[in-house]
Order: structure tokens, then C-alpha cells, then sequence
């Protein structure tokens, strides 16, 4: 097979499934992990795909976020890094909200060293993480279940959980803009993020390098309505300065 058709059946492959992984290219085409190795980088150049560890995916755009399978290898250091510095930073016997995304679920995973702790989520994922935790009550609101990302949303869920008052909030977010705004992808979980940032009272955002290259359509927050950002790699000067004209503090997780 040409090199051109390769590429161009990579792409159309990629098109049908998300991501594809370079051992299974390699059966497919008949050729090493080495030579698809070099198509993915290749195509990679012309921002026609997305490396990752082991394959690649689609490009992420401002319309539709990468696959949720995918998130949770993307990334995965930077994240478990976030999560372990959020969980050293909370308190016991805390009241938290915890809302959708892969950051927030290695939170949850990270919380082990926590006790006494009452959750309030929209995430069927971070309540199953945290469900057989004995010292934690977790609470989560009726409503629609996104096949996607097993979150729930609606109008139900929003006026749930409108009825607490929680200690913090911990959330993500699809992309933080160069201006400092905060932006997602899907308007109904918007809908519910507000509606636990309205009611808590320290906000942390939990968010790894990407989302600084990122852009997405719904505007979530700005960074007047939080109180931290937890990453793994210092943003730019710029919003790091804006960071801290509006008191957000900007923590720099260590990695292992």
C-alpha cells in the first residue's frame, strides 16, 4: 500500500473510531510499530491526528471533546499529579461537590488518605469510586445519564443539588482561554457546574496542561469565581498575571 493511501485510510479509520492503536495499525497494514510510529508523527505534524502512548486519536476541536475512553489515558501522569496535590490540600471531614471529567475522577481515586468526607456528585464514575468507602457518605441527584461519560445532567439534577452547601468544590473543565475564562463543551453540564460553584465555598479547578491549548463553545466561569487552579505545568505569564489580579491562586502539582 502507498504511503498517501495509508495515511489517508489511518484517518478514515480514526474517523470511524476515535483512536486506534499503533499494534493494531501495524496487523492491519502489515507493517512494524516502527513504520506507523512514523506515519502517526508525521500526520501528527499536519494536525491531522493526536499522538498518544500507544496510538492516536482524532484532534480534539471546540465542538466536540476527545472521547471519553481516551481522556483517561491522556495525560494520565499530569492528572494523577493534580489529583494527589488536591487530596493532600483537602480537609477531613469535608463537604465536597465533585463534578464530571476524568481529572476530578482520579480526585476520587486519590482520596484514600481521606476521612469523614460527605460527596456530592453528578458523576456516576466518582460515586462508584468512592461507594464502598465506609467513612464517606456520597450523594448523588436524579436525572438524565449521559452515555458518554455516565454524568448526570438535567434540570432535576440542577435544583438537587442546589439544595447543599458545600466546603469545596472540584471541578474541570473542557478549556481555559487566554483570557482566563473558563469554557466546556456540553451546555447541560455547564447547567450543574454553576449551580455547585454558586453554592460552595472555595472553588478549585483542576486542569492539566491541554486545556491552556484548548477551546470549547459554553462559557463555565471566569477566574473572579474560583479560588485555584491545580495543574501540573505553570501557564503563560499573561494568564497567570490575570490568575493573580483575581486572586486565584495557580498550584503547581509535583510529579513522582
Amino acid at each position: 500500500m502507498r504511503l498517501d493511501q495509508r495515511h489517508k485510510t489511518i484517518l478514515e479509520m480514526l474517523g470511524r473510531r476515535g483512536y486506534v492503536a499503533i499494534e493494531e495499525l501495524a496487523a492491519h497494514f502489515r507493517v512494524t510499530p516502527q513504520t506507523i510510529r512514523s506515519d502517526i508523527n508525521a500526520l501528527s505534524r499536519q494536525r491531522l491526528l493526536t499522538r498518544h502512548h500507544g496510538g492516536a486519536s482524532l484532534p480534539p476541536s471546540s465542538v466536540v471533546n476527545t472521547a471519553y475512553a481516551i481522556r483517561h489515558v491522556e495525560n494520565a501522569g499530569a492528572k494523577e499529579a493534580i489529583a494527589r496535590a488536591i487530596a493532600r490540600d483537602l480537609p477531613d471531614r469535608a463537604s465536597v461537590f465533585m463534578t464530571l471529567g476524568t481529572t476530578v475522577s482520579a480526585v476520587a481515586q486519590a482520596l484514600g488518605a481521606r476521612t469523614g468526607m460527605k460527596i456530592v456528585t453528578n458523576s456516576l464514575e466518582v460515586a462508584r469510586i468512592l461507594a464502598s468507602r465506609e467513612d464517606m457518605e456520597v450523594v448523588v441527584p436524579g436525572g438524565h445519564v449521559q452515555r458518554h461519560n455516565s454524568g448526570v445532567v438535567g434540570a432535576s439534577a440542577v435544583e438537587f443539588v442546589s439544595r447543599y452547601k458545600c466546603d469545596v468544590l472540584i471541578t474541570g473543565c473542557g478549556a481555559i482561554d487566554a483570557d482566563g475564562t473558563l469554557l466546556e463543551f456540553h451546555e447541560a453540564e455547564v447547567a450543574i457546574a454553576q449551580a455547585m460553584m454558586a453554592s460552595a465555598r472555595r472553588v478549585i479547578v483542576a486542569a492539566d496542561h491541554s486545556k491552556f491549548a484548548r477551546t470549547a463553545n459554553y462559557r463555565l466561569a471566569e477566574l473572579r469565581d474560583i479560588d485555584a487552579i491545580y495543574t501540573e505545568a505553570a501557564p503563560e505569564k499573561a494568564l497567570a498575571a490575570r490568575a493573580k489580579a483575581a486572586g486565584v491562586d495557580i498550584v503547581v502539582a509535583a510529579g513522582r
